[in-house]
């Protein structure tokens, strides 16, 4: 398994949207490894098996993904409101609604 994690690097300086876009994207490849791993069953204690919890271990786990999909959210806000401030799907339901 490939453990490195790489930010695409352009040859021009990214604007800050595409920047930002390429972290959330990161931070995506990332969410979904992480979410099939606690799915496996490979997931084995390290140290002392007698004081190994496989459910905090998969619990924890499951917190650190739903961190990665609030950082790829907040991204997302940084984006909005580094542009006009309202959101991409109010922008869409105002362009099909009103």
């Amino acid at each position: 398994m490939n453990h490195e994690v790489n930010v695409p690097e352009s040859n021009s300086t990214p604007d800050f949207e595409e920047r930002m876009n390429d972290y959330r994207h990161v931070l995506g490849q990332i969410e979904t490894q992480l979410r099939k791993h606690v799915k496996t069953p490979d997931i084995m204690p390290v140290s002392d098996p007698d004081h190994y919890d496989e459910g905090e271990v998969k619990a924890n786990m499951m917190i650190a993904v739903r961190y990665l999909e609030d950082a790829r959210m907040r991204l997302g806000k940084a984006i909005q409101y580094h542009h006009d401030g309202v959101s991409i799907l109010d922008k869409h339901d105002i362009k099909h609604n009103g």
